[in-house]
């Protein structure tokens, strides 16, 4: 393996997607390379302590954390540790200067799960003194902590209603964990667990064929979705995160080529299976504008053609006024990128750009 094929990998945007046995081995080999060849922009300790292993875990957080230019430094506790440090403030596991601690808690150390005789009232008072536990801990610790939400466990007390019922083991979990999200301070971040499974058909948290083997709750095939979000959420804090998404506009916004087809001929809207999926993406890209994320247009177009369809199509969800800066020409659209990027006053690490050609996405990758 050649060291631009290990820094194509590393790079990768959809490293995670890649066969887990690709992602332990690029683990490997990322190891043994000089980080002063990589240039990553930031430099962070990280302490990590579970209910539970987390061996497997430690091995690939590095590699996903020079996806995000971050070089990271693992100081991970023994199985189990959480149990014991979270008792005691005053350890120094608190005192290493780490710069986050990830903290892995279990259900299956929760204290008060509601017996079938608990009335509404007796249920939500043990909830909020589990909860009360941790937000004292957060309170007495200083540091950045990342800490993933209670996970749902396997038996319940109400079958198929266990998540909806007052009683159920999951409705409990569930209580505690939004209890926790009402309480949550500055210097605390949580990853969604049960979000990480919904979201993700590869992740399953109760594995008990591994659990019994290694003391990981989850199997092997989650640890690239929960590495991901781990060094996501850290990477955000440390302001890393993507800013500006670059898109062009034929067979990305909307179906066909606007300068061909023209106003009436281009795929767009819910009367067809193809328009609707172009509405859907419009729909997600005005989410992430209304969220800070900034939109700019990068096309090989005439821009009058161009903007005449965010004008005149009923269709477009997307409006010129949630398009940050316009550029449609027939120049190259790395140069265009470039004078974007210095118009914003913003980096290029900070940019993603959209295009449905891989000429193009080619291109821009190997000018930028």
């Amino acid at each position: 393996m050649n060291k631009n094929y290990l820094l194509e990998k590393i790079n990768n945007p959809l490293l995670f997607e890649l066969d887990l046995l690709d992602i332990q081995n690029l683990a490997l080999k990322f190891k043994k390379i000089s980080k002063k060849k990589l240039h990553l922009i930031k430099k962070i300790n990280l302490s990590i302590s579970s209910d539970y292993t987390t061996n497997y875990l430690s091995e690939l957080l590095p590699l996903f954390f020079a996806n995000h230019n971050i070089d990271c430094n693992i100081l991970e506790k023994e199985f189990g540790s959480l149990n014991f440090l979270s008792h005691d403030s005053s350890n120094l596991f608190w005192k290493n200067k780490s710069d986050f601690y990830l903290l892995m808690p279990s259900s299956k150390n929760l204290k008060y799960f509601p017996k079938l005789s608990d009335n509404n009232e007796l249920i939500k008072k043990k909830a909020k003194q589990e909860a009360k536990f941790w937000i004292n801990l957060w309170k007495a610790t200083k540091g950045n902590i990342i800490q993933t939400t209670f996970d749902p466990i396997t038996i319940s007390n109400f079958g198929k209603l266990d998540g909806i019922k007052f009683g159920g083991y999951l409705h409990y979990i569930r209580l505690v964990n939004s209890i926790l999200v009402e309480n949550l301070p500055s210097n605390v971040n949580l990853i969604d667990v049960e979000n990480l499974m919904i979201k993700n058909n590869d992740c399953k948290w109760n594995d008990n064929k591994i659990f019994n083997l290694t003391k990981q709750p989850y199997s092997m095939n989650t640890l690239p979705f929960l590495a991901k979000d781990i060094s996501s959420s850290i990477s955000g804090i440390l302001g890393l995160s993507k800013k500006v998404i670059i898109l062009d506009l034929d067979n990305t916004l909307w179906g066909g080529v606007i300068g061909d087809e023209g106003l009436d001929g281009i795929i767009l809207g819910n009367e067809t299976a193809e328009g609707q999926s172009f509405s859907n993406f419009q729909t997600y890209l005005k989410s992430l504008s209304q969220k800070g994320i900034i939109l700019c247009v990068c096309s090989k177009n005439d821009p009058k053609v161009a903007k005449e369809v965010f004008l005149k199509n009923k269709h477009m969800k997307l409006k010129l006024a949630d398009i940050a800066l316009f550029v449609a020409n027939y120049e190259n659209k790395a140069e265009n990128i470039q004078k974007i990027s210095k118009t914003l006053n913003l980096s290029l690490e900070s940019f993603i750009f959209l295009d449905d050609s891989k000429i193009e996405c080619e291109l821009v990758k190997n000018k930028l």
